[in-house]
Order: structure tokens, then C-alpha cells, then sequence
């Protein structure tokens, strides 16, 4: 049996630009993120939790889901403007320069696959998630 966690939530925005004119590309970006996550044109760019709201107890291990806005999810070293992967950082501050790149770690999880979820199990007790957007570097 589980674990319950209080999980708090915030979330990092991202700006990046909107999704490519040339249809094949578009289409190749579309098909990498899952229904939820496509692009709403007229929504702001920004990352958030889908499934999760703020304050919000549960038990572990829990599945979490990325939803993104004005963007595409590429796997990692796969350059495409306006693209990138998902980062979930656990119970740590952002990074003060995102350019010095985020490390691997147990608190920084890198989804560098183009993943748009995952499940965590984390130990009893309140935890602060913030889901970070990177690009291909």
C-alpha cells in the first residue's frame, strides 16, 4: 500500500514560438505530444499539471501529466524552434540560470524522451513539484 503525499504545485512558463508553417513539420511535431497537450493557438504559451491541482493529496505512487500550451514536445538533442522536453523538479527552487543547464539528479527528473507523464513515488510528507520546459540543450 502507498504512501500519501501532500503535493504543492507551481508552474514555469515558457515562451517560444508558435508551431511551424511548413504542414509535414507541423505534423510530425502534433504527433509527438498526445491529444491533450496540442496546441490551442489562441491560448498564452505555459506548462502545467493536468491531472494535479495545488494542495492536492495523494497517494504514491501517483501519475502525473504534463499538459503544454503554444508549444511542441521533441525528444531531447532533437533541435526544433519552439520545442523541447519536459523537467520535473522536486521539492527545489528553479534554476537562477536556466543556461548553465539542469542537472541529473533525484530532485531534477529529465524527460528527455518527449515524455508528457510519468508516475512518482515519493516518501510520506508535503512536496513541491514545478514542472520546467527546456529546449533541445
Amino acid at each position: 500500500m502507498g504512501a500519501w503525499a501532500l503535493v504543492m504545485l507551481s508552474q514555469a512558463t515558457a515562451q517560444a514560438a508558435p508551431l511551424p508553417a511548413d504542414p509535414l513539420q507541423r505534423e510530425c511535431w502534433l504527433g509527438s505530444t498526445r491529444d491533450r497537450t496540442r496546441v490551442n493557438f489562441r491560448e498564452p504559451t505555459g506548462v502545467d499539471f493536468s491531472n494535479l491541482g495545488k494542495r492536492q493529496r495523494v497517494r504514491s505512487p501517483f501519475q502525473v501529466d504534463f499538459a503544454i500550451r503554444g508549444m511542441g514536445v521533441v525528444p531531447a538533442g532533437k533541435p526544433l524552434e519552439g520545442a523541447g522536453h519536459h523537467h520535473i523538479l522536486i521539492d527545489t527552487a528553479l534554476p537562477t540560470d536556466i543556461r548553465a543547464g539542469i542537472p541529473f539528479s533525484d530532485t531534477h527528473k529529465h524527460f528527455g524522451k518527449g515524455q508528457t507523464g510519468t508516475t512518482l513515488d515519493l516518501p510520506p510528507g508535503r512536496h513541491r513539484l514545478r514542472l520546467l520546459f527546456a529546449d533541445h540543450e
